[in-house]
């Protein structure tokens, strides 16, 4: 072998190697900065949902179901808002989406609700009437 062909089979073999290592380096950086993101956003919504729950035992406690009541049904739609903020999930959630959005159809069957918010009651209702069936 030449050197010339010794020097262009290093060359091919560098950039392979630099582009193996690139790849993985930048699949590290990658899910480092996207798991990071996504790890804070859980963390977050954990925090709210504490909040959240800490304030509706209280209520419930302190024998003020009317306020406790309310607390959990504008939890509710918010839930329902955000569940349906993708026509298309993922094949590990589209029946977990579904379910729950069938059974907060049924609840506000059970249960209507209005707010004083005629915009957000809309898009409650008709998020129920179209989706998880």
């Amino acid at each position: 072998m030449t050197s010339r062909t010794q020097f262009v089979v290093a060359a091919i073999i560098a950039l392979l190697i630099g582009g193996v290592g690139g790849g993985f380096a930048g699949g590290y950086v990658a899910a480092y900065f996207v798991g990071g993101f996504m790890s804070d956003g859980m963390m977050l919504g954990n925090a709210v949902d504490t909040q959240m729950n800490v304030a509706v035992l209280r209520s419930i406690r302190d024998g003020e179901t009317e306020r406790a009541t309310e607390m959990l049904e504008t939890s509710l739609d918010g839930n329902i808002l955000s569940l349906s903020s993708s026509a298309e999930y993922s094949d590990r959630t589209n029946e977990a989406v579904a379910k729950a959005i069938r059974n907060a159809r049924g609840y506000r069957s059970d249960h209507p609700r209005k707010t004083d918010l005629p915009e957000l009651d809309n898009a409650v209702a008709e998020i129920l009437s179209r989706t998880g069936q």
